[in-house]
């Protein structure tokens, strides 16, 4: 898989990664991955509920960089600039992979932001998941407004403090 471009190697969590720009190929293993981690949370939380329509009208292979670790997919994030801010959309590892390298990845995307003189770094969480809540607080996000549609904050870090 991939577009042929070389990856990007990278040390996380003690494993050498690849990090790649995804292609419409990978849109199996971006479904599989975010339905393992993130479907029960939809259905509870969001009237939509999960869905293959719904996970394919939003899969934007330009904004995606896959994470490789021994040739095998074991991660993917998502993220764009909309406005000053940079929003990440999905940070989604397997679940052998989800201790030190999702802390790495976050770093990752913070520098990514500050390299594109992002003001702040946004995404949403759901208010259920508090291990997620716990974990983006420790790295400095602070809880923003709360979506009452689909149960879930916005998350914000403010990274003029961080300059």
């Amino acid at each position: 898989m991939g577009n042929g471009k070389k990856p990007n190697m990278v040390m996380m969590g003690g494993l050498e990664l690849a990090l790649r720009p995804a292609d419409e190929r990978d849109i199996g293993f971006c479904y599989e991955l975010m339905s393992h981690n993130m479907k029960v949370w939809f259905d509870k939380n969001t009237q939509k509920r999960w869905s293959r329509a719904k996970f394919r009208s939003g899969f934007k292979p330009n904004r995606i960089t896959i994470v490789e670790h021994e040739g095998m997919p074991v991660g993917f994030y998502d993220y764009e600039m909309v406005g000053d801010n940079l929003y990440w959309h999905n940070i989604q590892l397997s679940e052998d992979y989800q201790k030190g390298v999702g802390t790495q990845l976050i770093i990752l995307i913070e520098k990514t932001a500050m390299n594109f003189g992002a003001r702040a770094i946004i995404g949403k969480v759901f208010a259920e998941n508090s291990r997620a809540i716990e974990w983006l607080q420790k790295l400095g996000y602070n809880l923003d407004e709360r979506i009452e549609q689909e149960n879930s904050y916005w998350v914000k870090k403010d990274l003029q403090e961080a300059r």
